[in-house]
């Protein structure tokens, strides 16, 4: 997932009445503290006085109680978490790590709640800034994230636990993103021109990627998701509810987004672990990482493009030349 845009619980409330058609009431990223307190209370009474801090508004909303417990709820009144909660029972003990584990699950599988995972998330400024060794040894952490992952779904479960449905990786996604883009832009020339172009040489691309055909675990892997200890090692993990089949540029194209060199490491030794079914340098020439993560930026922020109309012009510049 991209970084949040919108966040403030005012904005939420006017961009789900003015762009959803829905009522601030029925999600929970329009709610005041209070009644997400009362949500959570209703179901675990324990909780009926505990303090509230808001981490995150915006594609599920997540917050802190008592500093001790995470809580995460749905955004859309018709979703539901019961495949993250499935896939989080898959991942326990299984990555060398931490990762959320649901003890308290809301009616429905609306929300549910683990004991807050010890740990800091990485700050790009910091790790820039590290010895080559810790930002080796940090690869190498998230090499082995990334092959547990796939050893702990294996590819006869996949489509049952992931659903049939890959990531915007396909032509026809791809053409949508497009259409999309140009619905919003319509009249600026110049960026459906440059989208047009970064388009279609992702597709291009991805015809001549030699990862063969989708079957990478792909997941949220980038640093608002990750949790270090006090010496930069890698402790644990959160945010598994996007899970879905993947390609390599899919994969580690969101890590790319903050720190590109990084994330090279990453694939890398990932190939290895692959049998060398796909190419760090291979996807580096073509762009993938680039496209990949600006789709992601197209598809994930699309409430807030308007307003970064400049923004996604230079990126699409940049990645179409």
């Amino acid at each position: 997932m991209a970084a949040e845009i919108i966040n403030k619980r005012a904005e939420w409330v006017a961009l789900l009445r003015e762009r959803f058609n829905i009522s601030p009431s029925d999600s929970p990223c329009g709610w005041p503290v209070a009644k997400i307190r009362a949500s959570i209370a209703g179901e675990y009474p324990r909780f009926r006085n505990s303090s509230v801090r808001v981490i995150r508004r915006g594609h599920a909303l997540v917050v802190e109680l008592d500093n001790r417990c995470i809580f995460k709820h749905v955004w859309h009144p018709r979703a539901n978490l019961k495949t993250e909660i499935e896939v989080l029972g898959r991942l326990k003990g299984r990555l060398g790590i931490e990762t959320p584990d649901p003890v308290f699950i809301g009616r429905g599988c609306k929300f549910f709640g683990y004991p807050r995972i010890k740990g800091n998330k990485p700050d790009r400024k910091v790790i820039g800034c590290w010895s080559p060794e810790k930002r080796s040894r940090l690869a190498s952490e998230l090499v082995a994230l990334c092959g547990r992952v796939q050893e702990a779904i294996p590819l006869k479960d996949r489509l049952r636990v992931l659903g049939p449905k890959p990531g915007p990786v396909g032509g026809n996604e791809i053409d949508d993103v497009a259409r999309r883009f140009r619905a919003i832009f319509y009249g600026s020339k110049r960026l459906i021109t440059a989208s047009r172009k970064v388009f279609d040489a992702y597709k291009r691309g991805q015809k001549r990627l030699a990862s063969g055909r989708i079957a990478f675990v792909g997941f949220d892997l980038q640093f608002d998701n990750l949790l270090l200890d006090s010496a930069g090692r890698l402790v644990g993990a959160v945010d598994f509810g996007y899970l879905t089949w993947s390609d390599a540029p899919g994969l580690f194209g969101l890590l790319y987004k903050d720190d590109p060199e990084l994330a090279e490491m990453v694939m890398a030794g990932f190939e290895r672990f692959a049998g060398g079914r796909i190419s760090a340098e291979q996807a580096k020439a073509q762009g993938l990482f680039s496209v990949w993560s600006y789709l992601v930026e197209v598809s994930t922020n699309r409430w807030d493009m308007a307003s970064r109309r400049g923004e996604f012009l230079n990126i699409a510049k940049r990645f179409s030349r």
